[in-house]
């Protein structure tokens, strides 16, 4: 029963994945004329561009995997590639629920049962860390765009900008004080239902200083690889725009990414309606952004939540999940451990009362 049921939640993962994908696909309204567009402007002299994204993808994986690793190893230490099947199953899930929450639950079935709470809040802390850069360079974006516009008042922009540093310190603030929150959480008084997520925030308090640190520089480099790729296949479909305002855009765009909590499949069309209007005084080809971004979440997204499928199908979810003991698994599959077969063996060795 414990096996069929394992199969079950694997066989409901894909079909979920397989509905988000196949729902992008079909329902992308410009998907022939975008292929039309990729072959047109293939071209040797610019080949270069798309080898070079696809390359830079599992540089990407590696930094978050990287990150995951560190913000883990105060409770629970894994290797590289472990943590990277766990940012991998988290990428499957996360493709079909809003703003990537999906990456939580994806996690924390490639980490022991008795660790899932850490493994939700390792990967919130790295969630902060990486909304952080978003928000931090989008908001720059956001005011490079406002200093080219006149037509705003200066008291305005000045207030705004204010109001942008402001904003940011606060949150790095916050941030580099997450062991305090943690602290402090720990010591309210709530409801015994809200007792179980209390005891997991309240695990902030084990999150090091220097952990945050290189998370958070992690983070920035994955933002980097993000713009450079995303520059990358623009270039490739010939969006011609002054350099200021492409990074400036890309900078909003991840900014709504991180705002707006849309499924990947549905933001992939939001983020390029606004880098569109963004950018509308250029008069930039519609289709060349839709392409590049969408040819984007196929290199970023699509092709490494593959690999994460393949992850997922290879382990016992209710093992994962608590449901389920090495030992009982042992039994299930009609296998006993050595270590369990040494004991069973020696017990029975022993003499009876009465031999």
């Amino acid at each position: 029963m414990r096996r069929r049921l394992n199969l079950i939640i694997k066989l409901a993962i894909g079909l979920a994945f397989v509905i988000g994908v196949g729902y992008q696909l079909l329902h992308e309204r410009d998907l022939s004329l975008m292929w039309v567009n990729f072959k047109a402007n293939w071209a040797v002299d610019k080949a270069w561009l798309i080898f070079l994204a696809v390359g830079l993808m599992p540089v990407c994986w590696l930094l978050e995997s990287a990150k995951w690793k560190l913000l883990m190893k105060s409770q629970y230490r894994m290797t590289l590639k472990e943590a990277l099947r766990a940012v991998l199953g988290g990428i499957s899930i996360s493709l079909f629920t809003p703003n990537r929450i999906g990456e939580y639950g994806g996690r924390l079935l490639f980490v022991p049962a008795k660790h899932n709470w850490w493994a939700v809040v390792a990967t919130l802390v790295g969630s902060f860390a990486q909304n952080l850069v978003n928000i931090a360079i989008g908001l720059i974006g956001v005011m490079v765009f406002l200093l080219f516009m006149p037509e705003l008042p200066y008291a305005f922009r000045s207030g705004l900008g204010v109001l942008v540093v402001i904003s940011l310190c606060v949150a790095i603030a916050v941030y580099f004080h997450m062991p305090s929150v943690g602290r402090f959480i720990g010591r309210i008084n709530v409801p015994k239902w809200l007792s179980k997520p209390q005891r997991a925030f309240a695990m902030l308090n084990k999150v090091h200083v220097p952990d945050l640190t290189g998370a958070l520089a992690l983070s920035f480099l994955k933002y980097v690889v993000f713009c450079s790729q995303f520059l990358m296949m623009l270039a490739y479909f010939g969006v011609e725009v002054p350099v200021v305002w492409m990074m400036s855009g890309i900078a909003v765009m991840y900014l709504m990414q991180t705002s707006v909590p849309l499924p990947p499949f549905v933001d992939v069309m939001v983020r390029s309606e606004l880098v569109i209007l963004l950018w509308a005084s250029f008069a930039v080809n519609e289709l060349s952004v839709f392409a590049a971004s969408f040819f984007i979440w196929i290199i970023n997204l699509l092709i490494p939540a593959f690999f994460g499928l393949m992850a997922i199908s290879t382990i016992n979810v209710l093992q994962s999940l608590g449901y389920e003991t090495k030992v009982n698994q042992s039994y299930t599959d009609g296998t006993i451990s050595h270590s369990a077969d040494r004991v069973i063996r020696t017990s029975s060795d022993q003499p009876r009362a009465g031999d």
